[in-house]
This record gives C-alpha cells, structure tokens and sequence, in this order.
C-alpha cells in the first residue's frame, strides 16, 4: 500500500486497489464456488435457486447461499502478495488475526434501491481493538449487480447513540436530493479489484438487479 493509498483509507475509510489479485488465481476459486452451487441444484445463471431462499428477504439470501459453497483455505486462496504487504503495512507491526468468508448474492434480485437498507458496522467506533476488511471482487460486479455500499468518511462520525442512530435512519431513508448520496460508495468493479474498508464505516450489502451472480470474497485483518 503506498502512501497516497494509505491516506485515503485513513481520510475516507476505504481505497481502491485495482488488480490487486491476477485474475487467473482467481479463475479457479469461481470455478469451486459454481460447482458448490450446482451440488445444490444451482446453476451460474440462478435457475434452481430454492424457493425458500428466494423467498427470504433480498439480504438473508447472501447469508445462505454464501453457506452452500465450502471452500477450504479461502484466505489463501483470496489473498495476494499486494494484499498481503497492504495488511501488513497497515498493522504497523501488530500481531494480526485473519478470518475470511464468502458473499454470494444470486441474480435478479428485485429493483436496485439505496431505502431500506441494513447499513451496520462490523466494528464499534468505541471498541479499542482495530480492524481491517478486504472485499476480493471474485468476477466482475456491476454497479446495481449487488456491490457492497459504504458511507465514505463514517468512521470519523461522532460516536455518541443518539447521532449514530440519526445517522442510520438518514441512510435507510435517503431519497434524491439528500447530501448523504455523495457520500454513498458502491464497491463495484472487475475481477481482481480490492476494496480495503475500516470495519468501522457504516456499509449495508445492496440488491442484486443484474442477471448475473455477485461473488465476493472478504479477508478481515484484526488487531
């Protein structure tokens, strides 16, 4: 991570790393993920999904179908050598603890909305431990194929409930014409692409509009 990167994820809570992982370590990990899924019944174009699971609400779906791919050594199998020397200069020489899962959201999922999402934060602004997640873009996500979307600089809010909890029912409400929409950054992009995010910025999984899979893997680097 060079300087310039380190300071962006310091001032606004994430950076970009493009091609942070080849495209080809990654071609295998999507491979294994569609044959998990096809075990099940599911094909890449998400003919076969359950009823149950499309019945569950658009963000409990991610949940259970990320469930259904088992994929041993997934941090390994994520991870680089830039992602690994960008976790290693952010720790500053902290022991770190590393845990990694899958976010699978199946295709056409309804309308691509900003309301009523589940905005959260992996990680309390009070807490004194740090923390550190990578989003691996595993295949291409498009802009409304279910990205990730975080509040860039909510890591720097005040910590106080009452303006935390102002803040969330802002989000789950924002319409056009609100100053919180230039702030809301969706981690869309290609394959190889890396999103490093402060685990305390506010981010809500989104709704999948697209015909097509979004298949994210995520490193958390604790310390």
């Amino acid at each position: 991570m060079s300087p310039a990167e380190r300071a962006t994820l310091e001032a606004s809570g994430f950076v970009l790393l493009r091609g942070a992982v080849p495209r080809d370590q990654l071609r295998p990990l999507r491979e294994q993920i569609y044959s998990d899924l096809s075990r099940h019944g599911i094909a890449p174009s998400g003919r076969g999904l359950p009823p149950k699971l499309r019945a569950l609400p658009p963000f409990q779906q991610i949940g259970k179908l990320s469930a259904l791919a088992q994929i041993p050594d997934l941090s390994s199998k994520l991870s680089s050598p830039r992602l690994q020397e960008a976790a290693r200069v952010w720790a500053q020489g902290r022991p770190l603890s590393i845990q990694s899962q899958l976010l699978l959201s199946p295709p056409n999922q309804g309308e691509f909305r900003l309301t009523g999402l589940n905005w959260h934060t992996d990680l309390g602004a009070s807490q004194k431990s740090a923390g550190l997640q990578a989003f691996v873009l595993i295949d291409d996500v498009e802009p409304k194929g279910g990205p990730t979307l975080l509040l860039s600089r909510s890591h720097l809010r005040p910590t106080n409930a009452e303006s935390e909890g102002e803040l969330r029912r802002a989000l789950r409400d924002v319409a056009q014409g609100s100053p919180l929409l230039s702030s809301i950054i969706g981690l869309s992009g290609q394959c190889g692409d890396v999103y490093l995010m402060d685990m305390r910025v506010l981010h809500t999984p989104s709704v999948n509009a697209s015909s097509r899979f979004r298949l994210v893997g995520t490193i958390r680097y604790l310390c």
